[in-house]
């Protein structure tokens, strides 16, 4: 059998059922990667980040056999050109929730009606064809979700590395496996040098977190810290490319609470990846209507192009947004609090925000993204009108002006890529 791997966003060998079953079921295959309308959209740190981690994972798979090509020509012309040249049976996918990536699948599968389709959500959770409700009930607030599937759900499984490879499929491709040169593309970031973007250091690094130093013990005290490495995981770089499975994490977490018990810490960090299916369980639900909602519209561009420039009135949104320019990080306590003083304070369509968001982020998650900004923009699920007063946040969160003073200033001297 003649077959093709879609790759998107799951760059890991453990915990990978398509790349398993795509190794198991081919005779000769090839692994694909196209550039995604949202990553020809993505600016400097967010696209080196996928790039980076793209390039590891790709020498990996070299290096165990596997043919494997990436390029930034649309899936939507690259897959049925391979098809028809190279008689192609089966494609196999992971899925994504995203509104744009669920389009771009359905186009390409009625172009190649006749060609076999295996698709396996390696991103989730959980499997959803066990929830104890239809997606299209998903419940309108995040604790009526929590409390159905909190005591019934487990993740899924954990799946063993592939241990077979398929024959390449096109015949003298060589190891030039990318068709634009990567390394233009990668530039080096501000952040930190421990962010975890490949498999083995995702891995090591969960472990570390979790039992080794013992961190996940002090989460629900310290994960609105705004200056510590430590405050937080910092995992969600490498979730966001898939080096690491959310499965994997919440099943570390669970063996974690079954030997050492459950805690107000280790719960508050369970409750942070439910968030994340909980996000992508309505997107799928909402489908496009989730970007056709904005309360607020009447804000200006002036006002927009401040905020993206951190020249606002506020000095604690400004330096939030220093260090998200600077680095394309940015803590969640402070995407809160931005995202409230644009859509709230300046009353700018949510969505101006979160599509900036979605350029420069370095763990952009279409769900988690657009998710949180309609929940705190007020125009999404448990729709409450929050307002963060960034002077009350501040004071709560930076008293000393540590913070503030860290990123009063850019650390570097180029103009913000906007």
């Amino acid at each position: 059998m003649n077959s093709i791997y879609w790759l998107r966003n799951d760059f890991r060998l453990e915990d990978h059922r398509a790349l398993s079953a795509f190794a198991a079921e081919s005779s000769s295959g090839l692994i694909l990667w196209c550039a995604s309308p949202s990553f020809l959209r993505a600016k400097r740190f967010r696209r080196s980040t996928v790039l980076s981690a793209l390039d590891h994972y790709f020498k990996t798979l070299r290096g165990l056999g596997f043919q494997v090509v990436a390029t930034l020509e649309p899936a939507k012309r690259m897959i049925p050109r391979l098809v028809r040249e190279h008689s192609v049976d089966t494609i196999y996918s992971t899925d994504d929730p995203g509104f744009e990536e669920q389009k771009e699948t359905k186009k390409i599968q009625e172009q190649l009606s006749g060609t076999a389709w295996r698709t396996f959500s390696d991103s989730n959770l959980f499997d959803w064809n066990g929830l104890p409700f239809e997606i299209s009930n998903t419940p309108s607030t995040f604790s009526a979700f929590r409390k159905l599937v909190e005591a019934s759900q487990l993740p899924w499984a954990s799946v063993p590395v592939p241990n077979q490879v398929p024959k390449p499929l096109v015949p003298n491709l060589g190891q030039d496996s990318w068709i634009f040169d990567p390394q233009t593309e990668i530039v080096p970031s501000d952040l930190h040098p421990r962010v975890q973007l490949h498999e083995a250091h995702a891995r090591e690094w969960l472990q570390t977190y979790i039992s080794d130093r013992r961190l996940m013990d002090q989460y629900a005290e310290t994960r609105n810290g705004l200056l510590e490495w430590d405050d937080s995981s910092k995992l969600s770089p490498a979730l966001s490319v898939g080096s690491v499975s959310a499965a994997k994490i919440a099943r570390a977490i669970l063996e974690d609470e079954k030997q050492q018990g459950i805690t107000k810490s280790s719960r508050a960090f369970y409750y942070e990846i439910l968030w994340r299916e909980y996000f992508r369980l309505v997107l799928v639900q909402k489908g496009a209507s989730i970007f056709r909602s904005a309360r607020y519209r009447d804000g200006s561009q002036e006002d927009f192009e401040k905020w993206c420039r951190a020249e606002t009135s506020c000095d604690f949104v400004n330096a939030h947004m220093n260090e998200f320019l600077s680095t394309g990080w940015m803590s969640n306590r402070g995407r809160q609090n931005v995202a409230s003083y644009l859509a709230k304070s300046l009353r700018v369509d949510w969505r101006l925000g979160a599509e900036f968001f979605e350029q420069h982020l370095i763990d952009y998650d279409c769900a988690s993204n657009y998710g949180n900004w309609t929940y705190l923009a007020g125009v999404g699920n448990d729709p409450r009108d929050r307002v963060f007063s960034t002077q009350r946040q501040a004071e709560l969160y930076d008293p000393d002006r540590a913070y503030r003073n860290r990123w009063t200033k850019k650390r570097n001297d180029s103009p913000p890529e906007l």
